[in-house]
């Protein structure tokens, strides 16, 4: 794609992206383009880091087929168990992110929470709470917080 083409799809309407590409994990060539924020009149930039909320789920399902299809990731194995067994070279996304990922119970039993579980929304983890809703605005930079979310929270 050219920045022609690019400029072309901003004007159309889409207020703003970041582009980026690397080579052999060498970052080549980023730039942004319109808006990060309309409201304040804020440019997108290379650097913009744009909230991406429910299309990181098909993003994060694809990386997993392709951890799985590379023999990195068994989808049917306990979190719980791979978070502290597995080297880091093989699942390195869930140890950066969920070291501490809480054993959880349901009606007193403890339960085995596979990938399997998170990736279709089958492990019995609400998504949200009826009393809080998640702002759409809002950002969660704090893994820390939310483990201990999962902590307090039962299963469903």
């Amino acid at each position: 794609m050219q920045n022609s083409d690019i400029y072309t799809h901003v004007i159309a309407g889409i207020p703003g992206l970041s582009v980026g590409v690397s080579i052999d994990g060498n970052v080549v060539w980023r730039e942004g383009f319109g808006f990060a924020n309309i409201e304040s009149g804020s440019r997108c930039t290379g650097d913009t880091v744009m909230r991406i909320a429910s299309i990181s789920k098909p993003i994060t399902a694809a990386i997993a087929a392709r951890l799985v299809q590379d023999g990195k990731l068994d989808l049917d194995k306990s979190i719980q168990i791979e978070l502290k067994t597995q080297p880091k070279s093989n699942i390195w996304f869930f140890q950066t992110y969920l070291p501490d990922f809480p054993q959880k119970t349901f009606e007193g039993n403890s339960v085995r929470i596979t990938l399997r579980q998170l990736l279709s929304h089958t492990s019995g983890i609400r998504h949200y709470k009826k009393e809080k809703k998640v702002l759409p605005n809002a950002f969660y930079s704090k893994k820390q917080k939310s483990i201990a979310e999962l902590r307090r929270e039962r299963l469903t």
